[in-house]
């Protein structure tokens, strides 16, 4: 029978809805995902997956892999939960370590912002060049630039909109 990734999602969720019921968890993003998968076809379908997929496929804050037999068995893989005990990442809420975390973002939403703090300057210096007295937006840090794209996502600004 050929594992997909569906099938060992479902089991990494059994898991993770048993470790909710029990307390050691609250929402899925506070764990840390540890497999062991003993299925050649799982391991597979696991081992085809990039390090991002491999914990957004079970949405949790990370996932790895490891060699162990004292994990609960869920019939193709073996899963242990604990609490990732990181820093909650304001934008995605994932939990990373806190040696990472910048202005409250992960590494990658970081990058992100970035991305679109850059992409929104240009669109401001293009709207000022073609309107230079009627625009003035202060650069005053990322909250204010946050605040802004919520406003821009739901006014006449496609661009911009979520």
């Amino acid at each position: 029978m050929l594992i997909t990734e569906k099938e060992l999602n479902k089991k990494v969720k059994k898991a993770l809805e048993e470790n909710r019921a029990q307390g050691r968890i609250g929402s899925a993003q506070e764990a840390k995902v540890l497999l062991s998968i003993e299925d050649k076809d799982a391991k597979a379908a696991y081992d085809k997956l990039s390090d991002y997929n491999k914990y957004m496929l079970f949405i949790v804050s990370a996932a790895e892999y490891v060699e162990e037999n004292d994990f609960n068995k869920y019939e193709i893989c073996k899963v242990k939960v604990v609490k990732d005990e990181g820093v909650k990442c304001e934008r995605c809420w994932n939990r990373v370590p806190a040696s990472l975390v910048v202005d409250c973002l992960c590494p990658r939403c970081k990058k992100i912002m970035d991305d679109f703090i850059e992409t929104f300057r240009q669109c401001v210096e293009h709207i000022k060049i073609q309107n230079p007295h009627q625009v003035s937006i202060p650069d005053t840090g990322i909250k204010n630039l946050l605040l802004l794209w919520r406003l821009l996502s739901i006014s006449a600004f496609p661009i911009f909109a979520a």
